[in-house]
């Protein structure tokens, strides 16, 4: 089992920069926080999520409708210029009832629950030490934070 001082104190921090969003910076809303990982942590997360998201293609575990997920695709931009088509198709044969509808869940993935990831991990096969070192970088991870006044 992975314990919490078998992992590297780089592999557990980040540093939150808060960036001035307009010119009043005495109300702590008027920041918007930046977090840079190492270099190291990301080549390695984007080779472990490169892996999960090629094991998801081969096993078909994603809907196509699902398009900002799959791989290869540009999430909303793809998405867009799809409706984009499809109006201008349905303008072009004169077609009067289209009907659309968009849902925008403004930073989805910021209120997600650790637990609610490593459910799905374990519900769809990944690796079980995969899961284990998931599990242990979220919960022992911490940030520094940096305001240049």
């Amino acid at each position: 089992m992975i314990e919490e001082d078998q992992i590297p104190e780089w592999l557990k921090e980040g540093v939150t920069f808060l960036i001035p969003k307009n010119g009043n910076t005495e109300n702590p809303k008027n920041y918007r926080p930046v977090t840079c990982l190492p270099k190291i942590y990301k080549l390695m997360a984007s080779n472990i999520s490169r892996r999960m998201q090629k094991y998801m293609d081969d096993e078909n575990f994603m809907p196509k409708e699902q398009k900002g997920y799959c791989s290869g695709s540009k999430g909303c931009e793809d998405q867009l210029l799809i409706s984009k088509a499809i109006l201008q198709e349905c303008k072009r044969r004169q077609k009067k009832k289209l009907c659309m509808a968009w849902i925008d869940y403004q930073k989805a993935f910021n209120r997600l629950p650790h637990r609610w990831i490593i459910k799905s991990l374990e519900l769809i096969g990944i690796n079980n030490k995969v899961i284990l070192f998931t599990k242990k970088v979220m919960s022992c991870g911490r940030t520094r934070m940096r305001l240049h006044t």
